[in-house]
């Protein structure tokens, strides 16, 4: 597209105008912060459940494989459920289970801090599988509101997501854990923040 200038101040002008949309910063925010409790889960759950809990690599391998298909199952049943509601109705259920999971089982680990093998796996199981859902209509309704914008809209969405998730794997790894509360609790922190954001909104002025 040559009416599209790829110089390095043009991108920049490009960026600041998508970045201080507020609609885009909304949902960029909140659908980044739901990526964060995935990458808090990577970073957390190899030492919680091999060094803590005293699995093997085989049978990590089988939790994290299932997990990764409940989150993948929950984003296949948000497509369908798309038929019949709109993305942004999805999207606030959503982020509001995940956050519900997330602080709930973060109050668990405070009050119980020995919560048993099975009940820690169904709990991630639960909360990727309702992280699946926010993604994707997250990132629908951050690009909405652009056309000719609509690429750096989606690269600067990119590095919002993944920036948010090295500041949280970085928390998770700096929390020096003797329980599985350094995860779950940065898990419950960004969920809230995102579930805040998508309903408070957040308002940039140009």
């Amino acid at each position: 597209d040559r009416p599209v200038s790829l110089r390095p101040a043009d991108v920049l002008v490009t960026w600041r105008r998508v970045f201080v949309n507020g609609h885009f910063l909304r949902h960029a925010l909140a659908g980044g912060l739901a990526m964060a409790i995935m990458f808090a889960y990577i970073a957390g759950s190899p030492f919680v459940l091999m060094e803590l809990y005293g699995l093997s690599s085989t049978a990590y391998g089988w939790i994290f494989g299932l997990n990764a298909a409940a989150f993948i199952a929950g984003s296949q049943l948000n497509a369908r459920l798309l038929r019949k509601h709109t993305a942004a109705r999805l999207l606030g259920w959503s982020a509001a289970l995940v956050a519900l999971l997330a602080v709930g089982m973060a109050t668990v680990l405070l009050l119980v801090p020995g919560v048993p093998l099975p009940v820690l796996c169904t709990y991630l199981a639960l909360q990727l599988f309702a992280v699946g859902a926010v993604p994707p209509n997250a990132t629908a309704l951050a690009l909405m509101p652009f056309e000719r914008d609509a690429g750096s809209a989606s690269a600067l969405l990119g590095a919002i997501q993944m920036g948010v998730g090295v500041l949280a794997s970085a928390a998770v790894s700096a929390w020096h854990a003797t329980s599985a509360l350094p995860m779950v609790a940065v898990m419950a922190t960004t969920a809230t923040l995102g579930l805040l954001v998508l309903r408070m909104g957040v308002r940039v002025r140009a």
